[in-house]
């Protein structure tokens, strides 16, 4: 088993991410929570050998300061575990072998479109990838947005 450690602001605010292979016949990604709180997403069509995502310790999902990048999800939970490259997906898809290359990268953003390709190849949904893009891009913006002049509106 692979351990890897990140931290997050704060002394005691630290997540610990083990990642395990695992055989998963009703789920794909699996985030559980100390709470008890848990996210379950996508149902594989078939039994395949998995990574799972164990957070050990946080307070809130907003602890995540530094998002993945879709592509670097892409990368660990589907293609590495698969054993397929980004050219392979990208003829599956189909879609130009550069635009997988630069996504695994973070080179580029997760299209819409490639959103839609990727939900049907993984049995996943268009939502589940646009949302990491969306919560990559809020917290790439949160660095270097200057939000000293804004007010906050009160509501009459």
């Amino acid at each position: 088993m692979q351990l890897q450690r990140w931290k997050i602001s704060g002394s005691r605010r630290e997540i610990v991410w083990s990642v395990c292979a695992v055989i998963a016949a009703a789920s794909i990604l699996c985030a559980s929570m100390t709470n008890g709180a848990s996210v379950l997403s996508g149902r594989p069509k078939d039994r395949r050998t998995l990574k799972l995502w164990i957070i050990t310790e946080v307070k809130t999902m907003s602890l995540i300061k530094d998002p993945l990048h879709p592509g670097a999800v892409l990368k660990e939970l589907y293609l590495d575990p698969l054993g397929l490259s980004a050219m392979a997906l990208a003829g599956h898809l189909p879609v130009p072998r550069t635009r997988i290359e630069r996504l695994v990268k973070g080179e580029t953003r997760l299209t819409p479109d490639t959103a839609l390709r990727l939900a049907k190849a993984f049995d996943t949904t268009p939502a589940y990838w646009l949302n990491m893009q969306g919560n990559f891009d809020v917290a790439t913006a949160a660095r270097t947005v200057d939000l000293d002049e804004v007010e906050p509106l009160e509501m009459a």
